[in-house]
């Protein structure tokens, strides 16, 4: 069986490298558009003036802003672009984008309004990314998987998983990731008895340092996972590598001592904590006597934190805690990253769920519930919608943030473009707008201006126009940043329902570029490569069969479900193939999966484009696992290429599983199945209330 590599259509720069390909090891010629015009403005993120004299550069091709911020530059076509826009003055800039998110028009890029974050005395730029560990599958790698990290290159193999997201951590004052793994160069044998330990070699701490990382938090469940021994080599490789660090030592008075810096003319302290002790014996905290990681309980945090904050010192506390894949903190976890805040935290990040989790404002203060994978081998579909959050202080007192989406594609960090990026910032408006957290846009990125009142008046209704032959409708992801949606009604007037997105890389706009590969879908009796024949954005995927069938199937099954009915739809292009889903789940309670069913069979008709949607019933108990795959066929064994898009999974909500929907996440609405097709959908908002009054 064969895993996926899509082929590279373009090389712009840095932004698609050449790699691996399905059908050959030559990417396809560039396209007959080989020059096109890009264009945007470039303002001031402190007061919306236009900024001049500004370079930006695009594929390698860079022009200065004009007295009205405005810049156009000729630059290669490609199916990725990445800006970076740097000032004298300010702080630098990078942003990704598929073409067609920017409006091609005859030639022409439309780059959406950058803003630039003005240089102060007192203003510090902090960048944190989510777990690392860097071990494991990099080395040795699942069956059919390609090997990341090779014994004779690897210090260049490391570099390699960082290098895309690298400027952005070295645009920062000081950057900061949760390290969570134990280093070491030497076998170790002594491991505590748990179910999952792991190690990397010691060139992850320099790896992480030449990429811009300044301090590794250390106060996680896997930096004692080999004891003393595992736990020396760590900080011992950390330190080597320059990395402050904080959150493990040898007794309990050295795992929760803080890392001491000067950032800007203001002096930080960085504490990092688990918050829980392990079941295992001996377990992973620090104790008087015992190494491990500094153990967050509600005492020691108040205690820490007061200790550093008297001493006229701003503090930056990273909680590691809560329960995995969750989309919230658990209630102890917001009780103690509260208290860190009442105490005199100026900042608080929390790890450890591998998803995103939302935002809060305390005493004015940001609260970041979890920032998800960073560098991470798991290939769970959930875990790869992440981002880097840059936070601007001045002085100790919060200014700005910015959510730079990315997409653990290859298990490696690249920018997330199209329905990953989508994915990204939905998600954070779903989990934040409930918290009084306001979530903008800003050239492909989220931004959070300082805490304020949250606005009480209801979201203007928006209008949605329904595709003649379409099952649903897409709420964009703009939408939610005032209010989410709460009422559907076609033209008709009859009450439609909503549904939440399942498959982020269906558009097939995120499986290649960045020298990252996605990882999702296995061939048997064919192969598949992006194609630009599309039916919508730039990429399709073009499925060449080598036997009279080919099954694509989904090589990792979904996990964040409901107990609710599911769609599983997309467009088809490639007269005579005839494609059957088949599905199989795995039930609450159930330690196997169902066998394979079938959930509906489609026959394209002719050479254009031909939507499916087919139709699962709601399962009988809650589903932990949900996994697809597609078999065609052709029937005379007229067999031959053809072409999918715009792949969906969609949940639906109902009565019955209507108590755990997050409203945030209603991205598609449900056409009627009978009746007079609806020409228009309307749907209306309810604005976003804060749960508590907690500031």
């Amino acid at each position: 069986m064969q895993s996926l590599r899509l082929s590279v259509f373009l090389a712009l720069g840095a932004s698609l490298c050449a790699g691996p390909v399905a059908a050959s090891d030559t990417a396809p010629a560039v396209e007959a558009e080989a020059v096109v015009a890009a264009h945007g403005v470039v303002v001031s993120a402190d007061d919306g003036a236009p900024l001049a004299g500004v370079t930006v550069t695009v594929g390698g091709q860079s022009a200065r802003t004009d007295s009205r911020g405005r810049y156009r530059i000729e630059v290669p076509a490609s199916p990725l672009y990445t800006v970076r826009v740097s000032g004298a003055g300010h702080y630098p800039a990078d942003h990704a984008f598929a073409r067609h998110e920017l409006a091609v028009e005859a030639g022409t890029l439309r780059i959406p309004p950058v803003q630039l974050v003005e240089r102060r005395a007192d203003r510090q730029l902090f960048v944190f990314g989510g777990d690392v560990m860097g071990g494991r599958r990099y080395e040795t790698p699942l069956e059919g998987e390609r090997r990341l990290v090779h014994d004779a290159n690897r210090r260049e193999d490391m570099r390699a998983l960082l290098d895309v997201m690298a400027p952005t951590l070295r645009a920062a004052d000081l950057a900061s990731v949760n390290l969570e793994i134990t280093l070491s160069a030497r076998e170790l044998t002594t491991a505590a008895p748990k179910s999952y330990v792991f190690y990397a070699h010691p060139e992850l701490a320099e790896t992480l340092a030449w990429a811009g990382v300044d301090y590794a938090a250390q106060g996680n469940n896997h930096v004692y996972d080999y004891l003393d021994q595992g736990l020396a080599d760590t900080l011992a490789a950390v330190a080597a590598a320059g990395l402050g660090y904080s959150g493990a030592g040898f007794d309990r008075a050295a795992a929760i001592a803080p890392w001491r810096t000067q950032v800007g003319g203001t002096d930080w302290s960085f504490l990092s904590f688990v918050g829980w002790e392990g079941r295992a014996q001996p377990n992973q905290v620090a104790e008087d006597a015992k190494g491990g990681a500094a153990l967050g309980d509600d005492a020691t945090i108040v205690e820490t934190v007061q200790a550093e904050s008297s001493a006229n010192r701003s503090v930056v506390v990273q909680y590691h805690g809560s329960r995995e894949y969750s989309p919230e903190p658990t209630e102890e976890s917001r009780r103690r990253m509260f208290a860190a805040i009442d105490a005199g935290a100026d900042l608080v990040i929390g790890h450890h769920p591998h998803v995103l989790q939302g935002f809060e404002f305390h005493r004015g203060q940001l609260i970041a519930y979890s920032l998800g994978n960073f560098l991470f081998d798991q290939y769970i579909h959930e875990t790869q919608a992440s981002m880097l959050l840059k936070v601007w202080m001045d002085g100790s007192r919060f200014a700005r943030a910015e959510i730079v989406p990315i997409d653990v594609r290859d298990y490696r960090p690249v920018p997330a473009v199209a329905g990953m990026r989508d994915a990204v910032l939905r998600r954070l408006r779903a989990l934040s707008g409930p918290r009084g957290v306001r979530i903008e846009d800003m050239a492909g990125h989220g931004i959070i201006a300082a805490a304020a009142a949250p606005n009480a008046a209801t979201p203007p209704a928006m209008t949605l126009m329904a595709a003649p032959d379409a099952a649903s409708v897409v709420v964009p992801a703009s939408a939610l940043a005032a209010g989410f949606p709460a009422e559907a009604r076609d033209d008709a007037g009859r009450q439609l329902s909503f549904g939440r997105d399942l498959l982020w890389r269906g558009d097939f706009e995120s499986h290649e570029g960045f020298a990252a590969y996605d990882r999702s879908w296995t061939f048997d009796g064919g192969e598949g490569a992006l194609d630009r024949d599309a039916h919508a954005g730039d990429h399709a995927l073009r499925i060449v069969p080598a036997a009279n069938s080919v099954t694509m199937a989904q090589r990792i099954a979904l996990r964040d479900l409901d107990k609710a009915p599911v769609t599983v739809g997309g467009i088809l292009s490639g007269e005579g193939t005839r494609l059957t889903l088949q599905y199989r789940l795995r039930l609450d309670g159930e330690k196997a999966f169902s066998e394979w069913q079938n959930g509906g069979t489609i026959t394209a008709a002719g050479p254009g484009w031909q939507r499916f949607a087919f139709d699962i019933p709601q399962p009988s108990a809650d589903p932990t696992r949900f996994n697809i795959r597609f078999v065609a066929d052709w029937p005379g064994n007229a067999r031959r290429p053809f072409l999918l898009d715009d792949l969906k999974v969609i949940s639906w909500e109902n009565g019955e599983g209507a108590s755990g929907v997050i409203p945030g996440l209603r991205k598609y609405v449900r056409l009627p199945a009978t009746g007079p097709d609806p020409q228009s959908i309307t749907v209306h908002f309810q604005p976003w209330q804060r749960a508590d009054s907690a500031d």
